[in-house]
């Protein structure tokens, strides 16, 4: 039986399938159904450049070839997806604290990329605020803030009914301000959990 030949890239270069399993290997646009079932493919250059070529099934694998031969290993078959997975929790743990902090109050990150309490009457805290503090830190060392998803206190009495905004010196409040900058921090669940969700800043008048 006469071995096939593929062709590589836009050139007159070929190399020669030696050996082959029931897949297809692909070379840009070329296909060429190969039926030898083998554990792996054997390829020697015919006329010698280096080269890459692909095989193709479900995966596709890029090996490249010497000026002699190369071996290419069946690609793995692709099984059943699973479940999805939980949720990415969306907790920042990588900066200190720039003074001490409470937890569960709204803070920005500095120029000095320390952490410090947002603050809506402070116009250059505008479009710096990262989340709401899990827990007290004290200054200079590492806080945690949630960016995102589902917080729990339970002192905190929530109005169902009503969006939660930053306040000043990082507290959080469902009273709209009505000067320095508009912020929603997020809405609550029920009356002890809220759900951060930060939109965009809104300058007041």
């Amino acid at each position: 039986m006469d071995l096939p030949l593929v062709q590589i890239e836009e050139t007159e270069f070929q190399v020669e399938v030696l050996e082959a399993p029931p897949i297809v290997v692909q070379v840009l646009e070329s296909e060429i159904e190969i039926s030898e079932a083998e554990a792996e493919v054997s390829v020697a250059v015919v006329n010698p450049p280096p080269i890459s070529i692909e095989i193709q099934e479900e995966t596709t694998q890029v090996v490249e070839a010497s000026s002699e031969e190369v071996i290419i290993v069946e690609p793995s078959s692709v099984g059943m997806q699973g479940p999805p997975g939980e949720p990415a929790d969306l907790i920042i743990t990588d900066h200190l604290a720039g003074e001490a902090l409470g937890g569960h109050r709204g803070v920005i990150v500095g120029s000095d990329n320390k952490l410090y309490y947002a603050d809506q009457s402070n116009p250059a805290h505008f479009n710096r605020v990262l989340g709401i503090t899990t827990g007290a830190a004290a200054q200079d060392n590492p806080a945690s803030v949630r960016v995102g998803g589902k917080m729990t206190e339970p002192s905190w009495n929530w109005d169902l009914d009503k969006f939660i905004y930053l306040g000043t010196n990082g507290l959080l409040t469902q009273t709209p301000p009505a000067a320095g900058f508009l912020l929603e921090m997020g809405w609550p669940i029920n009356s002890t959990t809220i759900l951060v969700d930060i939109k965009l800043p809104v300058l007041l008048a």
